[in-house]
């Protein structure tokens, strides 16, 4: 019975101070930090907040070597100036890339199985 009690009592120690939001919130920085800010109140708060870094939204060239999940936009000329639209466009000289957003949100909830609860 001691040898149970002590196994028990490891087991409680190896909890104490672990804490699944703070691992989730490293995670998500290690993997986006170049895309998003991520916020958490430490003391008892229930929500994580996202900032998405303007810059990614801003349409690029395309290269093989971005490093950022994204989609391509078509250049689209109207009277107003340039506009982008995800039609696509046979022509890869008016491909530009943003940030794939849709993509990146379904990352973090499939990231957080178990811990996320809903995505707004």
């Amino acid at each position: 019975m001691q040898d149970h009690e002590n196994l028990k009592n490891e087991k409680m120690v190896a909890m104490i101070g672990f804490d699944p939001v703070e691992y989730y919130l490293d995670e998500l920085r290690k993997l986006y930090s170049d895309v998003a800010l991520f916020f958490h109140d430490k003391h008892g708060g229930t929500i994580i907040g996202v900032v998405w870094i303007p810059t990614n939204f801003t349409p690029r060239p395309w290269k093989a070597s971005s490093e950022i999940n994204s989609v391509l936009v078509s250049k689209i000329e109207d009277r107003k100036g340039s506009e982008y639209d995800t039609n696509n466009s046979n022509n890869l000289r008016d491909q530009n890339i943003i940030l794939n957003t849709k993509a990146i949100v379904l990352e973090i909830e499939r990231l957080g199985e178990g811990l996320v609860t809903g995505i707004e």
